[in-house]
């Protein structure tokens, strides 16, 4: 699946969300921030007017983004058990991270 195709109820999916559970509104806001998050990771556009690679020529990053919206989801206080970071998800971004400055 690529990124652009990733819909509001294949991440209810994804999260297991049964149906009437959830706020469009909620999952909106962790979709959009979750896509920020792997636009900011990575430096890769969702959309290149000048042709160069974009999200949708990632795969892999669909299923980072998916993880990230998961995590979002589960994560929805301030105070959290650990500070460790998930490492598919670590792994996965940093494959493509081009902003290592």
């Amino acid at each position: 699946m690529k990124f652009s195709e990733v819909t509001m109820q294949a991440v209810a999916d994804f999260l297991r969300l049964p149906e009437g559970s959830y706020s469009s509104a909620e999952l909106d806001a962790i979709m959009a921030a979750a896509e920020r998050y792997v636009i900011g990771y990575t430096g890769i556009p969702y959309q290149d007017p000048a042709g160069g690679k974009v999200l949708d020529d990632y795969e892999d990053l669909t299923l980072a983004y998916l993880v990230l919206c998961q995590d979002l989801y589960d994560q929805r206080t301030a105070q959290t058990d650990t500070a460790a970071v998930n490492r598919t998800l670590d792994t996965i971004l940093g494959m493509h991270a081009r902003n290592l400055v």
